[in-house]
């Protein structure tokens, strides 16, 4: 119930929405983390269903953590540098 007006208080003070990616920098990192997160469920209901191992599902499930906070790092910073140009064009 608070993110929204959260968000929505945020956007109105500053002038800057940050609910999609600005550039294509940011966009391609958002893809690939999806992706990663996606392939790592889609794994891990495989690994369940196929009466694999439970210890098996920490593969997945380390990489997607990883690669969460590298490229989640990433895209922060690309979505930075892309709302500044935005910004300093529109200026």
């Amino acid at each position: 119930m608070s993110l929204p007006l959260l968000t929505i208080t945020y956007s109105r003070l500053y002038g800057v929405s940050t609910t999609q990616p600005a550039g294509p920098r940011s966009t391609r990192l958002l893809l690939t983390i999806l992706t990663i997160l996606v392939a790592a469920l889609a794994s891990n209901l495989a690994i369940t269903h196929l009466a694999a191992s439970a210890w098996w599902g920490l593969i997945p499930a380390v990489v997607a953590f990883v690669s969460t906070i590298v490229l989640g790092r990433s895209y922060d910073d690309a979505l930075r540098d892309e709302l500044r140009g935005t910004t300093e064009r529109a200026g």
